[in-house]
């Protein structure tokens, strides 16, 4: 109970760093907030509005809190350039980059997982040796690419080739479904996108399980299990997979990083309007009070991603829940011995 509680504090004290910083993205602009909102050209008394709007004339300690209270209750201030609510936008274009992030993730473990596990288990087989290089081909490869190509052959119709036909119009181009319009137009319109952000996953993923896999593969208790008989594949999924596993749901939890940049530019070639659609075009118009927003909702979602990841090793080895009760057990000794 000791060590989860000193992990929520340490969760609370990185969410009020990264939330001041992204506080001060907009109060640190040149010439001040006011001018950079509303431009260089502005009135004295759309200047004064704003001023008073944002509390400018308060200490930035002051101004801290007050904002940080108002986006806790979801009221992050309204866009001077769209004349809405930051929270409206936030809450209709957050949805389809979640969609969209939580597809690619589940489509590259998918496919990774089972990739690294077979290519573990023919470690320097002719299987191991393409799926490696495949990979390798699939990491010096941007998402943008992957996304471009995708559309051409799978989108827009493909190309012939020696009098054969590539491809065809599987998928839309552009476009987002809700779920709740259509379950088969929604996966047809995410379909692509989703793809173009798991493939460079997918080569990650499945290099590092391979890796970990065949190192347990060599333990003691993998060829007790062996002695005793045990089928091959309840070997490879349950007694060396589970302990392997641990370096991928690292690299799966600090990759949200990597599938929200990848997102930004995916969604603005899919055309999905998304978070990182909403991002771009708040950029290009100077919008920086979305762009403040964005950048929070972003920054605390891979912060909490990553806390969770850090909880979830206690699911799967229960030996780091008894190696922290021991630590925790060993200091309160220690503490009772001082006293």
């Amino acid at each position: 109970m000791k060590t989860m509680r000193g992990k929520l504090m340490h969760l609370a004290a990185v969410l009020v760093v990264v939330s001041f910083l992204t506080f001060l993205l907009v109060n640190l602009l040149p010439g001040g907030p006011e001018r950079a909102i509303l431009g260089t050209n502005a009135t004295p008394e759309a200047v004064a509005s704003v001023r008073a709007d944002l509390h400018l004339d308060d200490p930035i300690p002051v101004r801290y809190v007050r904002w940080l209270g108002d986006a806790l209750s979801g009221d992050f201030g309204d866009s001077y350039t769209q004349k809405v609510p930051v929270s409206t936008l936030l809450a209709d274009r957050l949805p389809v980059s979640l969609t969209l992030m939580a597809y690619a993730q589940l489509l590259a473990l998918a496919m990774a997982i089972p990739l690294g596990i077979l290519a573990a288990y023919k470690a320097g087989g002719w299987f191991d040796r393409i799926a490696n290089t495949v990979a390798f081909g699939m990491l010096s490869l941007p998402n943008f690419i992957v996304a471009v190509v995708l559309v051409f052959f799978f989108a827009v119709g493909g190309m012939s080739v020696f009098g054969v036909h590539l491809g065809g119009s599987y998928f839309p181009a552009t476009g987002y479904v809700p779920f709740a319009d259509s379950v088969t137009e929604h996966f047809r319109s995410v379909f692509l996108p989703a793809l173009a952000l798991a493939l460079g996953q997918v080569a990650i993923y499945m290099r590092l399980l391979r890796t970990d896999m065949i190192a347990t593969l060599q333990e003691d208790f993998i060829g007790v299990a062996r002695a005793k008989g045990m089928p091959t594949r309840r070997i490879l999924l349950r007694h060396a997979f589970k302990p392997s596993s641990f370096s991928l749901l690292t690299v799966a939890g600090i990759n949200i990083g990597a599938l929200i940049g990848g997102a930004v530019i995916i969604e603005n070639i899919f055309v999905l309007g998304g978070i990182g659609d909403l991002l771009v075009r708040s950029i290009f118009t100077r919008d920086y009070l979305v762009i403040q927003s964005t950048v929070l909702v972003i920054a605390v979602g891979f912060v909490v991603v990553n806390f969770v990841v850090d909880v979830l090793y206690a699911v799967l080895d229960p030996r780091i829940r008894v190696s922290e009760t021991a630590s925790a057990s060993g200091h309160g000794a220690k503490a009772l011995a001082r006293g």
